[in-house]
């Protein structure tokens, strides 16, 4: 779904046919203002409006846009059904009415994601080490893992195309390195593999960022942007980039006890506004969200992870830590199904659990009625 949605994302704009539409909802903005077209969207279309908010303009604009170059709502077409589109379709780009042109449109930028693979592959062959960007990331994620504590890696971009990015870097990253056997069956005496974890960076800057700057985990975190926005809005991306670059700046230098001082701060309140710096962060800006663009991002991560791998000295190409619990469940099914009380042979707690989950089901299974003659 990842390289789908971002495939989506790299289609041309808008076709040109549809421009006036655009300009048109754009104006209507500029004058009225987005929760008045919010309001309009809500009258076209009411369960589009219910899940998207006021201000969020991004959306508002391509589900009207939906609505008048095809005059159906945006959640019909998400529903199914003759005409029916897939979501991430609709949601990100206006489709061409030749459904042949949009498959050879997708099929160009499947190919241009498979050369940003190549391109990256090339570079992590052939370039030296001190420039070789997955080997560098590799062994930055070996040094403050093993040599400074680090137990987890923050993903963060600031592009709203990229929010599961993080968690397909989960799969990636934890299900290759999350192990604690050598290739040569030894267990290791050094820590392996870190967790990964993310969000868009406009989300965790009002949350886990507060952590990240002044808590007491050292937290290595990977900020993502780009030159140019696939949504231009006004000054908005100047906006979160500029973001972008503060977050760094502030990871990196942090503030002063005099700083904060010179603020004119009371004296009670410096220690809690000094931030401390000395905070890890790579910051990878590239030029715009494109398929080229995100095969070269997947592939930086994987040969980073083959890097680590090779240092830890595991094997990233096997996953049998997945397989256990998916056995064990095979024989639990037949025990939640069975109509008769089953005979539970596992530890304490499972069978209480076991027992407890049948027990709650036949307490909320709906009552049969009876059959009359």
């Amino acid at each position: 779904m990842l390289y789908y949605r971002a495939l989506v994302a790299g289609l041309d704009e808008l076709p040109a046919a549809n421009s006036a539409i655009r300009k048109d909802i754009d104006a209507q903005a500029a004058k009225r203002g987005w929760p008045a077209l919010h309001a309009d969207l809500a009258r076209v279309d009411p369960a589009a409006a219910r899940r998207i908010a006021p201000l969020d303009a991004q959306r508002i604009q391509r589900a009207l846009e939906v609505w008048r170059a095809t005059g159906k709502p945006l959640s019909a077409l998400q529903r199914g059904g003759e005409g029916s589109l897939p979501f991430a379709l609709q949601t990100f780009a206006l489709l061409p009415a030749d459904r042949g042109e949009l498959h050879r449109r997708i099929a160009e930028r499947f190919r241009a994601m498979l050369a940003g693979f190549h391109e990256m592959d090339e570079h992590f062959r052939t370039a030296p080490f001190d420039r070789n960007l997955p080997v560098i990331m590799g062994l930055l994620a070996v040094w403050y893992t093993d040599f400074f504590g680090a137990q987890t890696i923050a993903v963060l971009p600031y592009e709203r195309y990229l929010e599961r990015f993080p968690a397909y870097l989960q799969q990636l990253t934890m299900e290759s390195n999350g192990k604690s056997v050598t290739l040569d069956g030894r267990h290791v005496d050094y820590e392996t593999g870190a967790v990964f974890w993310g969000e868009p960076g406009t989300n965790g800057q009002h949350s886990f960022y507060q952590l990240i700057h002044q808590g007491t985990k050292l937290i290595p975190v990977d900020l993502i942007g780009f030159a140019r926005t696939l949504d231009p809005l006004r000054d908005h991306h100047d906006i979160l980039m500029s973001n972008v670059f503060a977050q760094a700046e502030a990871l990196a230098f942090g503030k002063t006890p005099e700083q904060v001082e010179a603020e004119g701060t009371a004296a009670a309140l410096v220690p809690h506004r000094v931030f401390e710096g000395n905070r890890p962060s790579n910051t990878i800006l590239a030029d715009r969200l494109t398929p080229e663009t995100l095969g070269a991002l997947v592939a930086l991560y994987e040969h980073s992870v083959f890097t680590q791998g090779v240092i830890w000295n595991v094997n990233p190409f096997d996953q049998w830590g997945v397989e256990l619990g998916k056995a064990l469940a095979q024989a639990i099914i037949p025990e939640l199904e069975n109509t008769e009380t089953p005979a539970l042979a596992h530890d304490s707690s499972t069978s209480n659990l076991i027992r407890r989950y049948r027990a709650m089901r036949s307490d909320r299974a709906p009552a049969r009625s009876k059959k009359t003659s």
